[in-house]
């Protein structure tokens, strides 16, 4: 099958590679079209499927971060443009089936699905979060509309789908599919890869407990809820130490734990900012436990 998966604005790298690789590998012809991801330069992209980079080409230059307003008005302009140059690509080359991964912008998003639907091309939907972190109640309406015109929607757990019919329960059960989450591979370790080194590399202590959490600090993820029982495990066992690794979510200041009271916590080693993945391994090899609160 030709299988193009859109995720415009690259908001899930790692997932979007790992789907498209997996097609690829399970012999589909697979096109990843999106933005190039300019957090990770060294992120891996696997070979085996077409990386198609047409969404907002031109807003990386270092001069536009110089000049945020600028940025913004050229982002604005060259989504719809992105769209554009999809829509034109559909038309000289039909693909069997197109996957989305976000509709950010759910009224203009419908504009485009609504003309592959008009070729006849059919269209699947992830839903990574029910109810959106980024969407309004208005916008949450215009999302429902979006789903209402997809062939097939994807959850990742059974209690995701339980939540999708709560908020959307016009959604016929025949169009919920659970997949698993699929995991992006890891890069190789280096050759003398322990977790002693993984420790002396982060400057962490070598002989106690550590516990891990990883990823974007946003709130839904319970940092807040975290600390807490750190700080009651603490209070039985003194040697243990958390760390937390990933990017600060400036929006959620009023929600979140602040950066220097996080770093004031005795045994809590906070590393802020994204972690590019040459550098994963480390964090993840330095613990003994891995936390989701």
């Amino acid at each position: 099958m030709h299988i193009w998966q859109l995720d415009p604005a690259n908001l899930t790298p790692y997932y979007d590679l790992a789907v498209c690789d997996a097609l690829a590998q399970a012999g589909h012809d697979v096109r990843f079209i999106s933005t190039r991801y300019i957090h990770d330069p060294n992120l891996p992209i696997p070979t085996g499927f077409i990386t198609d980079n047409r969404y907002f080409r031109g807003i990386h230059w270092d001069v536009l971060h110089k000049r945020p307003r600028l940025r913004r008005g050229i982002r604005a302009i060259s989504y719809p443009l992105g769209h554009l140059g999809v829509l034109r690509l559909a038309t000289r080359h039909r693909p069997d089936v197109i996957h989305i991964q976000w509709s950010r912008l759910p009224k203009l998003d419908l504009r485009l699905w609504k003309r592959f639907i008009a070729q006849k091309i059919p269209l699947v939907h992830t839903v990574h979060d029910i109810a959106p972190m980024f969407a309004s109640p208005a916008m949450q309406a215009d999302l429902l509309a979006v789903y209402q015109h997809m062939d097939a929607l994807i959850l990742h757990t059974q209690s995701n789908i339980t939540a999708f019919q709560d908020v959307y329960p016009s959604i016929p059960h025949k169009k919920l599919h659970l997949i698993p989450m699929i995991a992006f591979p890891n890069p190789p370790l280096p050759p003398s890869a322990n977790q002693q080194s993984a420790r002396e590399a982060l400057g962490l202590p070598t002989d106690a407990p550590i516990a891990l959490f990883f990823g974007a600090i946003k709130h839904y993820k319970g940092l807040d809820v975290l600390l807490e029982a750190f700080v009651q495990a603490r209070a039985k066992n003194p040697d243990i130490h958390l760390v937390i690794a990933g990017k600060y979510d400036t929006t959620q200041r009023g929600k979140l734990p602040a950066l220097d009271a996080i770093s004031a916590m005795p045994n809590v080693h906070l590393y802020e900012g994204f972690i590019p993945t040459h550098d994963i391994w480390k964090y993840h090899l330095a613990a003994d436990v891995i936390v989701h609160p």
